[in-house]
């Protein structure tokens, strides 16, 4: 009869097991959601080469060409940290064009949200590259797992989201008003409204 576990081995052997479930879980994740972005590809290809590839180049299809094709292909090949960044930068660059737009290009509307985005981010970027200076030189390709990845994760890493989540705040705020405040037939529910106005991004 084979001997017990003792407590501490037992606790390291659970913890490469939960380990690795997070990461399969990860990793089939990854590969459910590269599905859908080829097939929302495939889609919508042909009204991206008429609304965009033909069109006159300025900053919305330099956005939407950075969103849309250079940011998946970063994700497949490089796992370091400034993919973080690469992702925030277009999930904010996103949510100031739709807001700007639901509000009819107001000037007023698009200085709040710079100002809110100066006034939110720098802290963000001083925290990201503070852990980044940490868990890069921790960061390679694990040909045992065959994934990226991270040896050490430091706690401060935690208070890389308060940034953006008063910002997206602020962002949903404005969503919100814009569908109160627009006029709208008495049929119309508020929800249908925010729906419309892209609430659930």
């Amino acid at each position: 009869m084979s001997a017990p576990l003792s407590p501490l081995l037992a606790a390291t052997f659970k913890e490469i097991a939960d380990g690795l479930n997070d990461l399969y879980a990860t990793r089939y994740f990854t590969f459910a959601c590269y599905t859908v972005l080829l097939y929302d590809h495939v889609l919508l290809f042909g009204q991206e080469v008429e609304l965009f590839w033909k069109a006159k180049w300025n900053y919305v299809k330099v956005l939407f060409m950075f969103n849309r094709y250079l940011l998946p292909l970063v994700l497949l090949f490089v796992c370091k940290a400034w993919v973080t960044a690469t992702a925030f930068l277009a999930i904010i660059s996103l949510g100031i064009s739709q807001v700007y737009m639901l509000w009819d290009q107001k000037k007023s509307v698009k200085k709040v949200l710079f100002a809110s985005l100066l006034l939110t981010y720098p802290s963000t970027v001083v925290v990201m590259v503070k852990a980044a200076t940490q868990y890069i030189p921790q960061t390679a390709y694990s040909p045992l797992f065959n994934s990226c990845a991270i040896s050490f994760k430091p706690k401060i890493i935690a208070i890389v989201w308060a940034g953006p989540i008063v910002f997206d705040i602020i962002v949903f705020f404005f969503t919100v008003w814009n569908a109160i405040d627009r006029p709208r037939a008495m049929n119309t529910k508020i929800t249908n409204a925010l729906y419309r106005d892209g609430i659930i991004l």
